[in-house]
């Protein structure tokens, strides 16, 4: 019972913290309690040791016939699994409505297909002989480090080959776990005879195996992640889904407002298991270019069931974190600002290589001089795949060691610890993918080629020893922290990787433990779903790249949100790459590319939001100060939410009432029990919030006050009664688009038919309108109140209104957004703040539709928005720095606490800085104010202030 001399650790602590940010794991030993309990992945146990243990203490092992079984679980439980006796059928539930039928297990081992049923129910299992049933142990108890379960398991014959299949179905837990056993082992499973390449997508066991046909499943939308970086599918018709190979990862099945979610994933084997999605099924089971399985082979897959897309995913990954006892080491990156030259940086010298000797050492000379002179606290510095020695077109590593031996000379003349130390100590983050055949260190180890021949990676049995050497090379060199690169790639090329069970694994665990013992983080980058469930065992991997390279502007900003999902729950950070700060007008050598680098204010919220390491990429001199000090604190510290922002639900869900066309993301930060809300929108015409539509959902009978980033700041003043409107005015439901301006003119502007050059008289505001929706060619229109005449204009140059071909005509934009181009609903007002009434379901309606009614301004620049929900208690609200956006971060602000008469607040920072912290605050005489209070962090790094009700 004494922790301290406990040989055998358990997991009690499942850290709530960002990956990467801490450092500690509470672990306790409580006697027989201990099997409800996680084996920490240090613990001497084995799995297997693990697994006996648990069941040794299981509360009984009872036997039941019957052609069919149920386990009845407590009420709170919300999935339940019925099995035939024979092994051939199962179903799962969730709150009794059957969601997946099962089909009959198949095995491909001795070169021949066996399946419990013949002819297999899938085309893709040409069965030659059955698989024998000989034992069946049917709704037995028992209990494992998820909890208590009953279980149904089947003994079968495939020829001479033993395999069992199995299932638990959990008492506490919305989860079943399939699994498949080969005691023995089995040869010549390979499915794909030989061939190398991608294999074919038919893992070489079929269990669990589940009809598209039958139960919910059948008209259910999905989501999955498919290929390099994780990209999203997005929402689509499961019944149409057909895919297979080796990128694909965890299916999430939903229905209607996905009250009732599905992630369907692997539990185990990441880097060698497949599943195939066919026309009439859907296969989960072991790699189907494995040659062989080894003795006491396990295979499983979890069904987990919840409520809502995103809570879903969030609860599976807490599961999966659980099982592995997953826990991250700290990465700097994840912490404090920092500057990148990765592709689409500026000063990327892969694509441009340098012209001169010791140009990268000067660049970043001037870069860390002109950061200096600014009182921008960058940290640390990325070198991307140009910064070592290499003798390939390929970017292939021949040491890790600068490039001091190019065409034109040294890339760093005085090496890079030396180069560390002029920079204040500010250390390194370098790049790495893969080794050239012809390398420095051939001649202790030894290398795999590729199928291609271009690259080699170390022996997967040799990877610790081989990493420890590299990184420690790198940490002499001033490193702190490493990428590893094409993922995907190395998985595609290295057939040894997919041909035997532990290849790459063995390589991704070494090259981790390696790092993790010399207290280097790994960034994954153009990884496989694989390599992130496989990061749940790898300490050091604390974030993973999200997003497509910067230098594909858009789609590294799209990807991101919906990637967002999967790295988070698996405990890492979503990573979006670089960016610049001050957009295309950035010229001159080395740049030399088509992108316009648009959107560079989008592009830095986008990385501050995205838990992941916020990297600016600009030319020395071309920062823009406000927005990359908008992302942390004076020393530096990043100022982040507490998860990363992520595709409201309402972007899946088939409610055809409420599309959300564009993108609307939400994440929040939690002081505490104290949770502010923020909505980041872009390319979106036009959606009204719910308080559902945040996760977790807005309190309902919570008043909310919110603002958006770049509006006017709030200062020490009363509040006019706050503004808010919860309908618009339907005057004309036709397709289309949404925007108002205030304020009116009659300046430009062409005359549309059937409008004359005069404009039509004696019509009213709401005529006008309707006249002008319903004109095609009218792009905005003008209403002389005083002399009720209408124009109807295209091009008008001057301030007009614009048609909404949804809702009509409504003017409902304050006049200092419609500057910015951002569109938040509500009336014209004075006030700072608008208001989201606690008894009110709907909320504002985000729009980011620019003054000229498109989705951007010149040079592709999208128009956006940012927009803070803070909770109103006793009738205050802590509004926050209003020049950061995360105007209330946990980075920042270490409590909140609301009171009828006080709000105190208290703050962490860099000695004697200012912090200038906003709240509303309630008044006896005007309702209600605002206070702004400059707060001056001590010398110990902390402040607390106290805001009180105003006279």
């Amino acid at each position: 019972t004494n922790p301290f001399i406990c040989k055998t650790q358990f997991l009690q602590h499942t850290s709530t913290q960002a990956p990467g940010r801490h450092e500690h794991v509470c672990c306790c030993c409580r006697g027989t309690a201990a099997v409800s309990l996680l084996f920490h992945l240090n613990c001497t146990f084995t799995m297997r040791a693990w697994l006996i243990l648990a069941l040794v203490l299981a509360l009984a092992l009872v036997a039941a016939g019957g052609a069919s079984l149920r386990a009845t679980p407590p009420k709170h439980q919300r999935v339940s699994l019925t099995a035939s006796a024979d092994g051939v059928g199962f179903t799962v539930s969730v709150d009794d409505d059957l969601w997946l039928a099962g089909h009959a297990p198949a095995v491909h081992v001795g070169g021949v297909w066996y399946s419990a049923t013949l002819p297999s129910p899938s085309p893709a299992v040409p069965a030659q002989d059955p698989l024998v049933l000989q034992h069946a142990r049917l709704a037995f108890s028992g209990v494992d480090g998820l909890g208590p379960y009953t279980a149904w398991e089947y003994d079968w014959l495939a020829g001479t080959t033993r395999v069992t299949t199995g299932m638990r179905a959990y008492d506490a837990l919305s989860a079943v776990v399939f699994s498949t056993k080969l005691p023995d082992g089995a040869t010549n499973t390979n499915t794909s005879y030989g061939r190398r390449g991608p294999p074919q997508s038919n893992p070489s066991t079929r269990f669990p195996s589940f009809s598209k046909q039958l139960g919910e499943a059948a008209g259910a939308q999905y989501i999955s992640w498919q290929g390099t970086m994780t990209p999203c599918t997005g929402s689509l018709p499961f019944a149409y889904a057909q895919y297979g190979g080796v990128d694909n990862g965890p299916i999430v099945l939903f229905k209607g407002n996905a009250s009732q979610t599905l992630v369907l994933s692997d539990l185990n084997n990441f880097m060698t298991a497949q599943h195939n999605v066919s026309d009439v099924d859907v296969v989960f089971g072991s790699g189907g270019e494995l040659e062989y399985l080894p003795r006491d082979y396990l295979y499983e897959t979890i069904v987990f069931a919840g409520s809502g897309v995103t809570n879903t995913i969030m609860e599976w990954g807490s599961v999966m974190q659980q099982v592995y006892g997953t826990k991250k080491i700290y990465d700097l990156s994840l912490n404090k600002l920092g500057y990148w030259t990765d592709n689409g940086a500026y000063y990327y010298y892969f694509r441009f290589p340098p012209t001169s000797a010791n140009e990268p050492q000067e660049a970043i000379e001037a870069l860390d001089e002109s950061f200096s002179k600014l009182k921008l606290p960058v940290h640390y510095y990325q070198l991307d795949a140009w910064w070592y020695s290499c003798d390939g077109w390929n970017a292939c590593i021949e040491d890790f060691v600068p490039n001091n031996s190019s065409a034109v000379g040294p890339y760093f003349k005085d090496g890079l610890l030396a180069l560390k130390k002029k920079l204040g100590g500010k250390p390194w983050h370098l790049y790495h993918n893969y080794f050239c055949p012809k390398n420095n260190y051939t001649d202790k180890y030894n290398f795999v080629f590729d199928d291609t021949g271009s690259f080699v990676h170390i022996d997967p049995s040799q990877a610790l020893e081989f990493y420890t050497q590299v990184w420690q090379q790198g940490k002499d060199q001033g490193m702190f922290a490493t990428e590893l690169d094409y993922q995907s790639t190395s998985y595609n090329n290295m057939h040894q990787f997919r041909t035997s069970i532990n290849a790459a694994s063995d390589w991704l665990l070494g090259m981790g433990q390696a790092a993790e013992s010399l207290g280097v983080p790994i960034q994954y980058c153009m990884s496989y779903p694989r390599y992130l469930l496989q990061s749940l065992r790898v300490p050091s991997a604390t974030n993973a790249r999200g997003s497509n390279d910067y230098q594909t502007s858009l789609s590294n900003l799209l990807n991101l949100g919906y990637s967002a999902p999967l790295i988070w729950a698996l405990g890492m950070a979503p990573s979006k790459d670089n960016f610049w700060t001050t957009g295309p007008q950035q010229t001159g050598p080395p740049l030399n590319e088509p992108d316009t680098h648009a959107n560079p204010l989008l592009h830095t919220m986008v990385a501050t939001l995205s838990m992941g390491p916020v990297g600016f990429s600009d030319r020395v001199g071309n920062t823009n100060v406000e927005y990359v000090m908008a992302t942390c604190n004076e020393q530096g510290d990043l100022l982040q939410p507490s998860r990363p922002a992520m595709p409201i639900d309402a972007k899946f869900n088939t409610d055809v009432t409420r599309p959300v066309t564009g993108q609307i993301w939400a994440t929040h930060a939690d002081i505490g029990s104290w949770k502010t809300h923020y909505v980041i929108a872009f390319q979106e015409p036009g959606f009204q919030l719910r308080r559902g539509d945040f996760y977790p959902t807005l309190d309902r009978g919570v008043e909310y006050v919110y603002r958006s980033w770049d509006s006017t700041p709030c200062h020490d003043a009363p509040l006019e009664a706050l503004p808010f409107e919860d309908e618009v005015r339907v005057t004309a439901p036709v397709p289309g688009y949404c925007h108002a301006e205030n304020d009116t003119d009659q300046v430009g502007g062409v005359a549309v038919p059937p409008c004359p050059g005069g404009g039509l008289a004696n019509l009213t505001e709401a005529e006008c309108c309707s006249m002008c929706v319903n004109v095609t060619a009218c792009e905005s229109f003008v209403y002389d109140a005083p002399q009720a005449i209408c124009w109807l204009v295209a091009g008008s140059t001057g301030k007009r209104l614009v048609p909404d071909r949804v809702f009509g005509c409504v003017q409902r934009t304050p006049q200092a957004l419609v500057a910015k181009g951002s569109t938040i609903s509500a009336k014209a007002g004075p006030s700072c703040l608008l208001s989201w009434p606690a008894a009110a379901d709907h909320g504002p309606i985000v729009s980011t539709r620019t003054g000229n009614c498109t989705e951007a301004y010149t040079n592709g620049t999208l128009a956006s928005d940012l927009i803070g929900f803070h909770p109103v208690v006793h009738g205050f609200a802590l509004i926050g720095e209003q020049d950061k956006f995360v105007s209330v971060s946990p980075g920042r602000f270490v409590f909140v606490d609301a009171s009828a008469t006080a709000l105190r607040v208290g703050l962490v920072g860099a000695p004697n800085e200012v912090v200038r912290v906003a709240a509303m605050v309630p008044s006896a005489s005007a309702g209600r104010m605002i206070r702004v209070a400059p707060v001056t962090i001590s010398a110990l790094g902390n402040a607390t202030v106290t805001f009180t009700p105003a006279a």
